[in-house]
């Protein structure tokens, strides 16, 4: 509101008084609206800086290289919808010599599944080095996300455990997708453990995960993914679906960095570079 007055009882305003009043009215709109545009921008501004430190934040809960595994080879990709999500891997070496492998996937997207992310890549290191085994870490990670103040967080989880000396890796699948194996020998493409897997940890707290075995021959491998990948989808909106996986990777090449690579070009040629909807992550390994 622009208010205007005269000392002067006997002046009137005139046409040309109206005329500069509604220039300076105009004048000052646009200093206001500006104003307002540029405050707003700042906010934004001030928000997408604390969101790409966030993303810097959370990739450093990711592991910054390779495990070196005599005899082994290692494949991991990380790429989050937004500027921050709620998919996690993770290796660490525990004290027999064994390396444990996790792959992990927080409902929903965005700051609230991300800070749930950065509580379980700490819960699960501290649960693998407390717990008297690797299944009682799960049971144990299960059970601090099924208590009641944590209302409904749900986190699909693997863990696998390789030992390179026996050539094996033993398993725990908690609602998430089947880990593929892929024979080197055959070619064949197998989802493993789908009869064992437990309900995705959060969900019921006396669940008790049961663990299977893999055994790797030269050149075999095994995957782990998150369902950004399975669940693309075309701009018809049709999902590229585990068929289209298992199908990718038997005629994808042998080395497994090249074989990963494979298939995510596929599910971008299937997307039609079209923004990506969920994270994606992956985590693979072979034998060499």
């Amino acid at each position: 509101i622009i208010y205007v007055d005269t000392n002067d009882p006997y002046e009137r305003f005139h046409e040309d008084d109206l005329e500069v009043l509604l220039s300076l009215a105009a004048t000052a709109g646009q200093a206001v609206e500006y104003a307002r545009s540029h405050e707003t921008q700042l906010r934004m501004d001030r928000r997408q800086r604390e969101l790409a430190t966030a993303k810097q934040v959370q990739l450093h809960f990711l592991p910054q290289g390779h495990p070196r595994v005599a005899g082994y080879r290692f494949f991991e990709f990380y790429n989050s919808a937004e500027e921050v999500g709620g998919d996690l891997y993770g290796y660490l070496p525990l004290p027999d010599g064994r390396l444990a492998i996790t792959l992990g996937d927080v409902s929903g997207k965005g700051i609230t599944a991300a800070l749930i992310m950065a509580r379980l890549c700490s819960e699960v290191r501290y649960r693998l080095v407390s717990a008297a085994t690797p299944w009682d870490a799960v049971h144990d990670l299960n059970k601090e996300f099924s208590r009641p103040e944590n209302e409904a967080w749900f986190v699909t989880f693997v863990l696998c455990v390789l030992d390179a000396q026996r050539h094996e890796a033993m398993l725990v699948n908690a609602g998430h997708m089947p880990p593929i194996l892929r024979r080197f020998t055959t070619g064949e493409v197998i989802e493993v453990g789908d009869d064992v897997a437990g309900p995705p940890l959060g969900c019921d707290a006396s669940i008790r995960y049961q663990p299977f075995r893999v055994q790797f021959e030269p050149g075999d491998a095994l995957l782990m993914y998150t369902d950004g990948i399975n669940e693309a989808m075309d701009p018809h909106r049709t999902v590229y679906g585990s068929r289209r996986v298992r199908k990718t990777l038997q005629g994808g090449p042998k080395l497994i960095d090249e074989l990963c690579l494979y298939l995510l070009a596929d599910v971008k040629r299937y997307t039609e570079n079209q923004p990506q909807a969920d994270d994606v992550c992956m985590v693979a390994i072979q034998r060499e």
